[in-house]
């Protein structure tokens, strides 16, 4: 009984934060990406006004938004996920404790 619970506290306490970091980490890396969408349709709005503004009909600079928070969203992620493909490793490479002597 006290390899299972060893193992569960261990799975409890190392597996599931690490994932929870990781997935905090690719989560974050979209919202970050995706920020950039907000300058990306300032800009459009400053350089081309005729075109993407929020007074005459804002379904171009709608769509123009929601494309580029999607986009360099998907890409930041992409790039989290070439610098940490996987959460880290425990570093214990048998799961299951050895009972206390």
């Amino acid at each position: 009984m006290a390899i299972e619970t060893d193992t569960a506290v261990f799975w409890n306490r190392t597996v599931k934060r690490r994932l929870a970091k990781w997935l905090y980490g690719l989560l974050g890396g979209f919202i970050g990406g995706g920020a950039g969408a907000a300058s990306a349709t300032l800009a459009a709005c400053v350089i081309k006004p005729d075109a993407f503004n929020f007074s005459s009909g804002v379904g171009n600079t709608l769509k123009l938004a929601a494309a580029t928070f999607l986009l360099t969203g998907i890409s930041h992620a992409l790039m989290f996920l070439q610098q940490s493909p996987l959460p880290k490793a425990t570093g214990d490479t048998d799961l299951v404790t050895k009972p206390k002597e």
